[in-house]
């Protein structure tokens, strides 16, 4: 089983993929560092999950929501600080499948996940 983790940030893609790992999930990770990157892996390999930030450059993840709707089905979530409400509900009008809001804590993570990957 394998997890794509989109953000423009390395940092954060280091996070999010260390919190993955420290839910308890098997899973083998690829990375991208914005919607192109991301369509580009999508083309390559099969994904159980793809968690993905919100604002990135050259194609934010409305955009990469939309793009993956259009092709396949592979669940996506969004990630995205508290004050993106409006973009994360516009992320779920454009087809994700759930969005989490950080600063979160290991359980709702660990909660978020266990949908799509049990």
């Amino acid at each position: 089983m394998k997890i794509l983790v989109v953000d423009d940030s390395a940092t954060m893609r280091k996070i999010v993929i260390q919190a993955v790992k420290d839910s308890g999930f098997q899973v083998e990770f690829a990375e991208a560092g914005d919607g192109i990157e991301a369509l580009e892996q999508l083309g390559k390999h099969e994904f159980a999950l793809v968690l993905s930030d919100l604002n990135m450059p050259r194609m934010d993840g409305i955009e990469l929501v939309r793009r993956m709707r259009e092709s396949g089905c592979v669940p996506i979530v969004m990630l995205t600080a508290e004050n993106g409400l409006a973009k994360a509900q516009e992320a779920l009008q454009a087809g994700a499948d759930d969005c989490l809001w950080h600063p979160f804590t290991p359980q709702q993570f660990r909660e978020k996940l266990g949908r799509f990957l049990s």
